[in-house]
């Protein structure tokens, strides 16, 4: 048993309990460590066993079973509370201090399983992860675990046979309920759906800044049946339609968000830049594309939407959508990635509802004049006088 305390822990007092069965030939340099059981802090249990190899360059085969880890407690303290720390302090904690010598001659083979993991309110089931690390190469596969409903797999590579590690990670997460997720995570439900995504990543560095200016990949993103909460897109547009006719808009209970039906997009980052051409977003009364990117480093993100009516919205208190049907309505959405705003293109409504009501008075002129026509005969006015009032009508609409 140890009771370990000092400012470079995470905790300031940590309590270990260690009971095993040990069996090592110095002969054959070998080592069998049997029956583990591990309780650190009278919160987490492990159970297992580890076999070393070789004392000068051993090999580690090992096995880990945890029933429940929470990390939050290690994750170190409270930042507001924490003084901020120098520059040169600073610059030393954005140092990763990866020992690249002894990873580089690291021989170990082992699996990790832990019933439930918590880290800062994410709670992860089941996750069971493989090590194989040799020559230099550690990687982490499969890692498996059940996450909010759903399965996620992973697939984590380092590379530290070079001078800066070389991260490499594919994860793919299968049938996970958003809105508990993010929540959880972020303290904002703000999508909620059933998702699934495709995330390869690259990166390589010794210092966090370094990892994220060489960060590189693709996030593709599915969801379905689901909302984005915080903004009704098809109430925006009415609400626009409504003022650019000078006419009241009616009471709507509807919730502040978007429903959809299916929503897709790939994110390419680099950096702290991330690029988007080809959302799209299928909702009842929409059919949405978009494109645009966000600065991570200055939390700014400047979006285009083109949202296309599909739908009638007669049955929510209003023709507006209707009278837009057809029409590619832009959408620009900027500002705080945390609050941003979104604005109708104003003008371009204006001018299509415009063309709307000078096609419906050209139509009603042209039936007139064919009433009329036909009422005095077509030889009464000529067949020029005729084309020139058609030409007329042209002109002006």
């Amino acid at each position: 048993e140890m009771a370990m305390q000092g400012p470079t822990l995470p905790r300031a007092k940590t309590r270990l309990v260690l009971r095993s069965d040990i069996h090592a030939n110095l002969a054959t340099e070998q080592l069998m460590i049997e029956n583990l059981e591990a309780q650190l802090d009278e919160a987490v249990t492990l159970e297992g066993g580890l076999q070393v190899t070789g004392f000068d360059r051993p090999k580690l085969r090992f096995l880990a079973e945890i029933d429940r880890l929470d990390l939050t407690p290690y994750l170190g303290s409270d930042e507001e509370s924490a003084p901020p720390p120098s520059p040169a302090g600073a610059a030393t904690a954005t140092a990763l201090d990866l020992p690249m010598e002894t990873l580089r001659k690291l021989d170990a083979q082992g699996k990790l399983e832990i019933d439930t993991l918590l880290a800062t309110g994410l709670r992860i089931d089941d996750l069971s992860a493989t090590l194989d690390a040799r020559d230099g190469l550690i990687r982490l596969k499969p890692v498996s675990a059940n996450l909010y409903e759903g399965r996620y797999q992973g697939d984590m590579l380092l590379d530290a046979r070079g001078a800066s590690p070389v991260f490499t990670i594919h994860e793919r997460i299968a049938g996970v309920q958003t809105g508990p997720l993010l929540k959880d995570l972020m303290d904002n439900d703000l999508l909620v759906a059933r998702g699934d995504a495709d995330i390869r990543l690259t990166t390589s560095g010794r210092t966090t800044e370094a990892l994220q200016r060489h960060l590189k990949g693709t996030v593709s993103l599915h969801f379905r049946d689901g909302a984005v909460k915080g903004i009704n897109l098809a109430r925006l547009i009415r609400e626009v339609a409504a003022a650019a006719q000078g006419r009241p808009l009616p009471a709507d209970d509807q919730p502040k968000a978007t429903d959809f039906t299916d929503l897709q997009a790939t994110l390419q980052i680099e950096g702290e830049r991330i690029t988007n051409d080809d959302l799209r977003m299928n909702s009842p009364f929409l059919r949405v594309a978009g494109r645009g990117e966000a600065d991570l480093r200055q939390s700014l993100i400047d979006y285009l939407l083109l949202a296309r009516v599909v739908g009638s919205d007669a049955g929510q208190g209003g023709k507006s959508l209707a009278e837009l049907k057809g029409l590619d309505i832009p959408i620009r959405i900027n500002g705080a990635l945390d609050a941003p705003s979104f604005q109708v293109d104003k003008r371009f409504i204006r001018q299509a509802l415009g063309r709307k009501v000078k096609k419906k008075l050209k139509k009603k002129l042209e039936k007139k004049l064919e009433k009329q026509l036909q009422k005095q005969g077509e030889d009464a006015l000529g067949q020029e006088l005729q084309q020139q009032l058609k030409g007329t009508l042209k002109r002006l609409f």
